[in-house]
């Protein structure tokens, strides 16, 4: 009954119906903490991280309060276990509306074409088969758009891929890993005005 390390202050509401589900991380000793807000308000659909390898096997919360929908839920959270039972489907539904988000766990990857003028998508490669420590999260194109490069989620590492390949599998095998920082937390990546990421 002791609060774990930056334990306090999650998003959820004591007055949700469900206002949150544990997911455990598969093939680690993580959890994914989906939390719910009461109907109307503004914090959403969040999740956090606990790392039960962190305190000595206590484990201490990591990441925390990552929005994943902006808008007012129904105070309703599940989730099952993917026919694959290496995965995780997470449901739930917003306020007002007839809409339902599923979320996923898996380590995919979607590139597209995007044509400027009329604004659509083509050309679109799923990459798939790899498995990341964490997940893939923050993801830059290259100046040239020749290549791009993905985080791990509050990880370590940071892989370069080459758009010079067209298919999913050439380019997974050609996967470089550009970044591995030792106790790092990465997140999102951004091209500067020198165009560097």
């Amino acid at each position: 009954n002791t609060v774990m390390v930056n334990g306090t202050g999650l998003s959820s509401s004591g007055t949700s119906t469900q206002s949150s589900i544990i997911i455990p991380e598969p093939d680690s000793n993580k959890y994914y903490i989906f939390t719910t807000d009461y109907n109307g308000s503004p914090n959403g659909f969040e999740y956090s991280i606990v790392n039960m390898d962190l305190q000595g096997g206590d484990g201490e919360v990591e990441t925390k309060n990552i929005k994943l929908i902006n808008t007012s839920l129904t105070e309703k959270v599940t989730a099952c276990s993917h026919s694959t039972e290496d995965a995780y489907w997470v449901i739930t539904h917003t306020s007002g509306d007839t809409s339902y988000y599923v979320l996923y766990d898996e380590d995919i990857i979607d590139i597209f074409d995007f044509e400027a003028s009329a604004g659509t998508l083509s050309n679109f490669i799923s990459i798939t088969g790899k498995t990341f420590d964490i997940g893939p999260y923050g993801l830059e194109f290259s100046s040239d758009s020749s290549k791009f490069y993905v985080s791990e989620g509050a990880g370590e590492k940071i892989y370069q891929y080459n758009l010079s390949y067209t298919a999913s599998t050439d380019i997974l095998e050609n996967e470089i890993e550009v970044g591995n920082i030792s106790g790092s937390s990465l997140g999102a990546l951004q091209m500067g005005s020198d165009e560097r990421i």
